[in-house]
């Protein structure tokens, strides 16, 4: 065993010097081998790069498996998925109990909420009004504040 592996590192180092002098005899040739290599490893890295921040990476939610996707079919029209209405957007959520506003959420609903003081951004905020539900569809805003 220990013949085989000095005759492997023998056999290797007279490899590496060979292909050291043919290097040294045709530069141009060297310079093409380390560029491509160098595009290639580069090319690779991007990739994986980009591949790893976009599908591998888990979502920056806090349960990212309560997240839903809706989809909605009309198969006598031909279309396998389109986008929702106002009103068939504003059905969903006064018919589902997985998303709630915040004021549900946060003040439990109380209509006595106003005058009342909380924390935003590290800010106290005064509740100055409620306002009533409002088709915010795409963007569900849930508190104005003034600038």
């Amino acid at each position: 065993m220990k013949n085989r592996l000095f005759t492997f590192f023998d056999h290797l180092g007279q490899d590496l010097i060979q292909g050291f002098r043919g290097l040294g005899r045709n530069p141009g040739y060297c310079a093409i081998v380390i560029l491509t290599l160098a595009l290639g490893i580069g090319a690779n890295t991007a990739i994986f790069s980009v591949v790893n921040g976009v599908l591998m990476r888990p979502l920056p939610y806090h349960e990212p498996e309560r997240l839903v996707i809706l989809h909605q079919a009309a198969p006598k029209i031909g279309e396998d998925s389109f986008g929702f209405s106002v009103p068939d957007f504003m059905d969903f959520r006064e018919r589902t109990r997985a998303c709630y506003t915040y004021w549900q959420k946060s003040f439990g609903g109380d209509p006595n909420v106003i005058g009342k003081v909380f924390q935003m951004n590290d800010k106290p905020h005064t509740v100055v009004g409620v306002l009533p539900p409002l088709p915010a569809f795409p963007n569900e805003d849930e508190i104005f504040m003034p600038a």
